[in-house]
């Protein structure tokens, strides 16, 4: 009868912490981060972390906060490192986004290679595509990868469309999300506006502003035509 009893306690408790958080947990946090509440949207996840250690959609939106959002690249290369076994393709995606930071190319598109030949993504083949064509080297392959990938989906289409590869559509997809998409297909002065609004958006300090322009310098689609090459601005 312990023994049983011992065991329901344990089963109540595994129902009770499952390893993935609920949505009730993520939603808020994630409509945080929509409205680029940095701040409460990284308080939300970490205190959902507490209680899920080790659901990978948490580090993995807690990393890209933490990357992307506050440029603090070493709090996310250690999460990203957590997921190397979990997620291995995503977590390889996700260093070479902080190499980006970082200001090693070279290493991030090897990390992008490694995490694409684990397992094609869509976020990682435009990535791998954008650095390439940034380069001005051959991304005939990428951006094949990208079509095979996610080619029905509006982020991917507008990329393949800055590329040459697609029509611009008629009509540009609204808010700060697209604002990147929608600057590599416009002119000056539209372009540096886009950027701006993202960069605004985008960054919680003013020091991740600085780190995200630098990266976005060398957006291929915003320098590919110099009518598309907006003077990004950092303070």
């Amino acid at each position: 009868m312990r023994a049983s009893l011992a065991l329901l306690l344990a089963l109540a408790a595994c129902k009770t912490h499952p390893e993935a958080a609920p949505q009730s947990l993520i939603g808020p946090a994630d409509e945080a981060a929509t409205r680029s509440d940095w701040a409460a949207a990284r308080g939300d996840f970490e205190r959902a972390l507490l209680d899920y250690p080790d659901d990978p959609v948490l580090i993995l939106r807690l990393a890209w906060i933490d990357l992307e959002a506050f440029g603090d690249v070493q709090a996310a290369e250690e999460r990203y490192q957590r997921l190397m076994k979990a997620q291995r393709a995503l977590a390889l995606h996700g260093l070479g986004r902080c190499a980006l930071w970082r200001g090693d190319e070279d290493r991030a598109l090897a990390l992008f290679r490694e995490s694409l030949a684990k397992e094609p993504t869509p976020q990682c083949a435009r990535d791998l595509a954008l650095r390439l064509l940034a380069r001005g080297e051959p991304a005939t392959d990428a951006l094949d990868l990208v079509a095979s990938t996610s080619g029905n989906t509006l982020r991917s289409r507008l990329l393949l469309a800055a590329a040459g590869r697609l029509p611009a559509p008629a009509r540009l997809p609204e808010g700060w999300t697209y604002a990147l998409e929608r600057a590599r297909l416009q002119p000056l002065p539209e372009a540096r506006v886009e950027v701006d609004l993202y960069l605004d958006r985008a960054c919680a300090t003013p020091a991740a502003r600085e780190a995200m322009a630098r990266v976005l310098a060398g957006d291929p689609a915003l320098c590919r035509n110099p009518a598309r090459a907006p003077a990004v601005r950092v303070n």
